[in-house]
């Protein structure tokens, strides 16, 4: 495994006139297949915001191509990422090749993609592989007090209410919750939980929650652009007497 000097990135500006460009021309999924030229397809090996992996596949009739220059650009400004390190490695029977990006702080919430130039025969290429911004959690939650009462176990029983959107910004993405200290909602993503694929979704969501002292509740989102990690933590110590607390962090990973 190796680091890729700065003279090779920069040996890409004197190809790329001459080339034949490969597009991804779908939405950012882990997945890109191209018609064209040596690459069988791009496959996104990673689940990181920070951290970018690109499996490379060559066509079979195309064992010898060669790849060199890859670039991170910013899908919005199409410039390159500056101080993007890339490392490479072969894969599978030292046939294929995977390419891991590392990208400075700060650029979670822009969408991403791989310029990589290879060249078979002769024939110079221009492959593109998107990477979309990590996921995006916007909850709002409210507990309704009016009507508390005692569970089995000796808890409070809350009503609850929450709007939650989520964007995965790729049809790749999918979510799921868990709880702790507490019951959850019945569901708080009704009919797409469990890591079911889905872009971007909008859910209501009511029932009771149940607990002690806190009500805490994650909601989970993975996609090829990272993860994105939504902790909702409700204080209900001294509901009694003043309004229950309500907490919500969001983390990218």
């Amino acid at each position: 495994m190796y680091k890729l000097s700065a003279a090779t990135l920069m040996f890409a500006a004197g190809n790329v006139l001459a080339a034949t460009s490969l597009w991804d021309t779908g939405d950012a999924g882990l997945e890109t297949t191209y018609l064209q030229g040596p690459i069988e397809k791009v496959v996104t090996s990673t689940r990181d915001s920070q951290i970018l992996g690109a499996a490379i596949f060559f066509k079979e009739s195309a064992p010898d191509t060669k790849c060199h220059s890859p670039e991170m650009l910013n899908q919005n400004t199409w410039n390159p990422i500056p101080d993007a390190t890339f490392q490479e490695e072969r894969i599978f029977n030292d046939e294929d090749i995977h390419l891991q990006v590392t990208l400075p702080d700060g650029l979670s919430t822009q969408p991403k993609m791989l310029r990589l130039n290879c060249d078979n025969q002769g024939e110079s290429f221009v492959v593109y592989h998107k990477y979309p911004a990590a996921p995006v959690i916007r909850w709002e939650s409210k507990l309704d007090t009016s009507n508390v009462v005692k569970d089995d176990w000796n808890a409070e029983v809350f009503g609850y209410q929450g709007s939650i959107f989520i964007d995965n910004h790729s049809p790749d993405g999918g979510c799921y919750h868990t709880s702790w200290g507490g019951t959850s909602p019945p569901d708080l993503l009704p009919g797409k939980g469990n890591l079911q694929r889905f872009s971007a979704e909008h859910f209501m969501v009511s029932g009771e929650i149940a607990g002690y002292d806190g009500l805490t509740s994650q909601i989970i989102c993975i996609s090829p652009g990272g993860i994105a990690v939504a902790t909702e933590l409700w204080d209900v110590r001294n509901w009694e007497s003043e309004a229950p607390k309500r907490q919500l962090n969001v983390d990218i990973n």
